[in-house]
């Protein structure tokens, strides 16, 4: 199995959900407008894997502290410990017993339909399967089987991983495949009453982490719509760890048994952000209104103005966007929940792009409430309580480990979900800073300043900084994931600093039927004009640069709160390279 994925030896995927999120995998039967195949790949596998670290968890986390009497194996404990070296060896029939009874363990027929209900059936993976046959049509294999004696605890550990091929169909139509995996152990003891202790742990444990009370404590302060960022701060607040921490010594102690007790030192958190975004919008984004062909002129006459540096226009430009009526940023409304005018007036200072009734309306049908369901968490989203909450996050304790007579046993995985909150009053407040800050990057990002005027840029050219180094890039086709990093790093300081106020996501996009689209390439000419393009030979189309709150890169069909100053449609892209372009190098 070559390609190990990077969700390698997960048992549960991790889901974050900001506050403007859909999950997305779980309408399939919607079709996605753009077909990226490199991101529906990605979506399959990780469906694929949703499904198979789930149900093997289901199958084995009953199983990870044994009794010797209670034992699914022909062997106990004695045997173990005296043919240690040939349960080790994988071309021994001790070795090859041990992998035929976890195979038996393996539910796979349930593993079978829930892939071909939820993938096998979703119209967006069609493209990407074999005959229209199941992706893991090959089944599982049992590997890397580990024999671990723990004499101090009189108890063998055995350690294993089960590993699937998903096959699929790559971008020229020919068959490949990735590797899935999944983790675990049971350990087998000696003494009764010492793995009824273990079992005892390991369900108070469970029990509590989902209770109502612990469930619902775990928040985060935060304004950053940077994912990742929220991310890590959870990750690196100690205060959290410390919360488990209390409470497996608790359970430990409350065992009042001798040599047992909770060692925290591997213990950590794991969050994975290639997951499930929900997007709370009340409509497809914000539209802009701005215009900047002869037709629309008269509506962009206040932002050509402002960015000429004339105070009171802009000051009218931001006063509007702000507004819910704006006549230059209008509102693309679609009612998800017929009365959310009626339940967002009961609140104070409430946005209509940031509100728990959409998150709340998304979150019901999601992925991470499916993931709640199952454990069993007692987490519990009441929109009317959660005015201040802007996105939910799963996080996975991994490394939990019980020690006795000093030998280490881990428990099994669990999550746990954090709400983020923002520091500000309410979320309009939230909001109208995100309106501010995207505007002001724009401005800034394009160079736009006091000096700015009618005489030194009549087009409205936006001009960027150029990195350093580039000038032997010229007329060369260089990927946008690649060097659009650099565009921004050379950005003005000031530019740099409204986009890290809150964490914002920039990226240059193209619009397409029902949505949106990256641009994939950047090209520039000895003149300095910039071309972002998908295809040099087919230039005829806007490029524009739009902001997100919310990380688009978790669904980017989802619905999120953004802002741009609309397409160039005085500069339309004809030739790249040639074309005079509304981009262009200082």
């Amino acid at each position: 199995m070559k390609k190990l994925l990077s969700i390698l030896a997960v048992s549960s995927m991790i889901v974050s959900v900001p506050l403007n999120t859909i999950a997305c995998g779980r309408n399939k039967d919607r079709v996605v407008d753009d077909y990226d195949f490199e991101r529906q790949k990605q979506l399959m596998i990780e469906a694929i894997n949703d499904i198979f670290q789930k149900n093997l968890k289901n199958d084995f986390d009953k199983f990870f502290f044994i009794e010797e009497d209670n034992n699914p194996f022909e062997f106990g404990y004695e045997e173990f410990v005296e043919k240690l070296d040939y349960f080790n060896d994988p071309e021994s029939d001790y070795y090859q017993n041990i992998k035929s009874t976890i195979e038996n363990l393996v539910n796979w027929k349930s593993i079978e339909n829930e892939v071909q209900s939820e993938v096998v059936a979703n119209v967006n993976y069609k493209q990407l399967l074999i005959d229209n046959q199941s992706p893991i049509k090959n089944g599982y294999e049992i590997e890397k089987i580990e024999f671990i004696h723990k004499e101090n605890a009189k108890a063998v550990t055995i350690q294993f991983q089960i590993s699937s091929d998903v096959y699929f169909l790559d971008r020229i139509g020919s068959q490949d495949f990735e590797t899935i995996s999944f983790t675990s152990q049971m350990s087998v003891f000696k003494e009764v009453d010492v793995a009824g202790i273990f079992k005892g742990i390991q369900t108070e444990y469970i029990n509590q982490i989902n209770s109502e009370e612990v469930a619902n404590s775990f928040k985060i302060l935060s304004d950053k719509g940077d994912l990742a960022q929220t991310a890590n701060q959870i990750l690196e607040d100690e205060s959290f760890k410390l919360q488990i921490s209390s409470i497996l010594n608790q359970i430990v102690a409350d065992t009042q048994e001798d040599g047992f007790k909770f060692n925290g030192e591997k213990f950590k958190w794991k969050w994975t952000n290639n997951k499930v975004s929900v997007n709370s919008m009340l409509s497809k984004g914000f539209k802009p209104n701005f215009g900047w062909s002869e037709r629309y002129s008269k509506s962009g006459e206040t932002l050509r103005a402002a960015l000429h540096g004339d105070k009171e226009e802009e000051k009218t430009l931001l006063e509007d966007i702000k507004n819910k009526d704006s006549k230059f940023l209008p509102r693309q409304e679609q009612k998800t929940i017929e009365n959310i005018d009626e339940l967002i007036a009961k609140h104070q200072g409430m946005a209509r792009s940031m509100n728990p009734y959409i998150l709340d309306y998304n979150f019901q049908d999601s992925y991470l409430k499916t993931q709640i369901d199952e454990q069993g968490s007692e987490f519990i989203f009441i929109p009317e309580n959660e005015e201040k909450t802007i996105a939910i996050f799963q996080m996975e304790l991994i490394n939990l480990q019980i020690s006795y007579n000093e030998d280490n046993f881990e428990l099994p995985k669990m999550l746990v979900f954090f709400r983020q909150e923002t520091t500000k009053s309410n979320t309009l407040e939230l909001e109208n800073q995100f309106l501010d800050d995207a505007y002001y990057f724009n401005k800034l990002f394009y160079n736009f300043d006091e000096n700015s005027s009618q005489d030194s840029n009549p087009d409205f050219i936006y001009y960027l900084n150029k990195p350093e180094n580039w000038d032997e890039l010229v007329n060369k086709k260089l990927p946008m994931e690649d060097y659009f990093p650099d565009l921004i790093e050379a950005a003005d300081p000031a530019a740099l600093e409204k986009l890290n106020n809150l964490g914002l996501s920039i990226d240059i996009c193209r619009d397409l039927w029902g949505g949106w689209g990256r641009q994939k390439f950047i090209q520039f000419n000895n003149d300095g004009d910039i071309y972002f393009f998908n295809d040099i030979n087919d230039y005829d189309e806007y490029p524009y640069l739009k902001i997100w709150f919310f990380s688009p890169n978790i669904n980017e069909n989802a619905n999120n709160l953004s802002f741009l100053f609309g397409k160039r449609e005085d500069f339309k892209g004809k030739e790249v390279g040639v074309s005079p372009s509304a981009w262009k190098f200082k």
